[in-house]
């Protein structure tokens, strides 16, 4: 039987890759090109997670963890991984509940319900079964399940806030995503493996903990906005604020789009009057 190659457009370059190859793979001939993890991939225009295969000739776009979508896939894995990691030292029987709860500037604030004492030394010990997992390079798998099914999942895991969620759920499948035996649901897409969630730090806060993690920095923040559909967010003035004081820097903002440049220490005439020149929508 013969073997069926299919084209693939990635920017203007055409390669031959063998049908059943996944994007994982692709993507690991490219990746030197970029700076950043890639993650995720537009396959002719639809976001594919990296696990699926090829199937037909089609144009790529990766996407890293520069970008808005891998980076929401990066933390969405991560607490992922970080749910796995409290369940594993606490052990399922000690466990009611494990609540992410919002964004903070640089994370997740979290609480855990149960019969634990939430310590430092113990975060400690999440923290490094977390690494371990990263080590490991612990896949992150998915399968599409029936919702009685997922139900009767959680009831088996102790996870009895979604149970009672999927109880009223009308669709008749959904998507569970796995580390080893631990299983979850997540309303999005995830990162290929642990190996990609390399950067974070655990540490107490108020009544709970904060999982640290990367922020984008100015450059890819203004791309992504810049990025957006509407010409709303590409007009939207974006000011850098910065002690950078070369003309390479200038000239990086810009090209993000960064609409204007300034420089500290900070001049306060100097802010106020690039701010009326924005705030009144005049450029010159």
């Amino acid at each position: 039987m013969n073997e069926v190659f299919y084209t693939v457009q990635v920017g203007d370059c055409d390669r031959k890759f063998r049908e059943g190859t996944t994007y994982l793979d692709i993507a690991k001939e490219y990746q030197h090109e970029y700076e950043h993890d890639i993650v995720l991939v537009f396959v002719d225009g639809r976001l594919q997670e990296l696990f699926k295969t090829l199937k037909k000739d089609c144009k790529l776009e990766f996407v890293t963890t520069a970008d808005s979508l891998g980076y929401k896939a990066y933390r969405r894995s991560m607490s992922l991984m970080l749910v796995k990691a409290v369940y594993d030292v606490a052990e399922h029987k000690n466990i009611d509940k494990v609540r992410i709860h919002y964004s903070v500037s640089k994370g997740y604030y979290c609480t855990i319900e149960g019969n634990i004492e939430l310590t430092q030394e113990f975060l400690d010990k999440v923290e490094r079964r977390m690494r371990t997992m990263v080590e490991k390079n612990l896949p992150i798998q998915k399968k599409s399940v029936h919702t009685d099914d997922a139900i009767a999942m959680f009831g088996e895991h102790g996870m009895h806030d979604k149970e009672r969620l999927f109880h009223y759920r009308r669709v008749s499948r959904v998507n569970i995503y796995s580390m080893n035996e631990f299983e979850d649901y997540y309303y999005g897409y995830m990162v290929p493996s642990a190996g990609y969630l390399k950067y974070f730090k655990l540490y107490l806060y108020d009544e709970g903990f904060v999982i640290q993690m990367p922020v984008m920095n100015g450059y890819e923040a203004t791309a992504n906005i810049r990025a957006g559909e509407s010409d709303y967010w590409k007009t939207i003035p974006v000011i850098a604020m910065t002690a950078n004081v070369f003309q390479e820097d200038e000239s990086r903002a810009a090209e993000c789009g960064m609409s204007d440049y300034v420089t500290k220490p900070i001049d306060m005439n100097v802010i106020y009057s690039v701010l009326e020149k924005w705030l009144r929508g005049q450029k010159g």
